[in-house]
């Protein structure tokens, strides 16, 4: 047996339990975490929305 096959096996022995409600939020989070940050602007081109030029980078 491979090393690969071995840790294939384990992450698959080991997965975790997700609640289906908790699993859906997690797999959407990438979408929803910039939900408010986009908008359209007049000539209907994506920009930012007015929360989102508040954010200050570093």
């Amino acid at each position: 047996m491979r090393p690969l096959d071995v840790l294939l096996r384990l992450a698959v022995a080991t997965k975790p339990q997700y609640q289906t409600d908790l699993y859906e939020a997690h797999r959407h989070w990438s979408l929803l975490r910039y939900l408010g940050l986009f908008d359209a602007g007049s000539d209907g081109q994506l920009c930012l929305s007015s929360a989102g030029r508040r954010i200050v980078g570093s």
